[in-house]
């Protein structure tokens, strides 16, 4: 009898008899042995990419069909996928960890420095804003996607997608580019070439994601690609006003203050 009470194994958080390896009461795993580092590095792994929800499963559905992602997620399907603003952050930081460790955004400003002829205060503020940029670059990436799902959602008002579903296709749109934005990024380390793959990096920015809204809105592609190319270009109008607005206020504040 007392043999059969030693098997019982209990749930070290909330006390309830456990039939498996979590607690039916309040969801706890049992853990019957010592943290390893093998553990804390599994459990960041998992923090981060959230392997539950399945990262690799999301990465190569939305390769080989964008469309069956969003419309899954759009119609309540969301456990098999990574949220679409974490899936995008996640690609956007590889991407970033990337371009700057490797050099490329520091070779891509400075290319596009010495190809505007600006005056030396010019090039001082344009430094301070690429310096903002290089330091936030992953998060610069994702706050595009409400500018660029604001525009898409003006060209397809008709449809029956409102404006935060609008807000899923495009940040699952822009995480396939940042998956494919890796060749952009390999282009710069073979060929030391930053104008070449800036180009390449633009087109796959403008191929991509006309594709994504071909898929989703059922369109002929030149038209998507006209659509997103208008958004595109509205958008980033836009954020460099709002970015010039911004460093002017900071600019004028620290004079107020000196």
């Amino acid at each position: 009898m007392e043999k059969e009470i030693d098997k019982i194994i209990f749930c070290k958080n909330c006390y309830a008899t456990l039939n498996g390896k979590f607690c039916s009461k309040c969801g706890q795993k049992h853990i019957d042995k010592k943290f390893t580092v093998k553990d804390s590095a599994l459990s960041l792994f998992h923090a981060v990419f959230n392997t539950d929800q399945g990262f690799v499963f999301t990465t190569k559905s939305l390769i080989f069909s964008p469309s069956t992602v969003i419309k899954d997620f759009l119609n309540g399907i969301t456990i098999r996928y990574i949220h679409p603003f974490r899936f995008l952050l996640i690609w956007a930081t590889i991407n970033t960890l990337l371009v700057i460790g490797l050099g490329t955004f520091d070779e891509q400003t400075q290319m596009l420095n010495e190809s505007l002829n600006y005056s030396q205060e010019q090039i001082e503020m344009n430094q301070k804003v690429q310096g903002y940029i290089k330091k936030y670059l992953s998060f610069v990436i994702l706050l595009n996607v409400p500018f660029i799902s604001f525009f898409t959602w003006l060209f397809y008002r008709k449809t029956k997608y409102n404006y935060a579903e609008h807000l899923v296709i495009n940040a699952y749109g822009y995480a396939l580019v940042s998956i494919f934005g890796i060749i952009s990024i390999g282009v710069e380390v073979l060929l030391g070439n930053p104008a070449f793959s800036m180009g390449i990096s633009i087109l796959l920015n403008l191929g991509l994601m006309a594709y994504v809204l071909m898929q989703t809105f059922k369109e002929n592609y030149f038209l998507s690609l006209i659509k997103f190319l208008v958004s595109f270009i509205m958008s980033y109008l836009f954020a460099i006003i709002l970015i010039t607005i911004l460093m002017i206020g900071i600019l004028i504040f620290k004079k107020v203050l000196a």
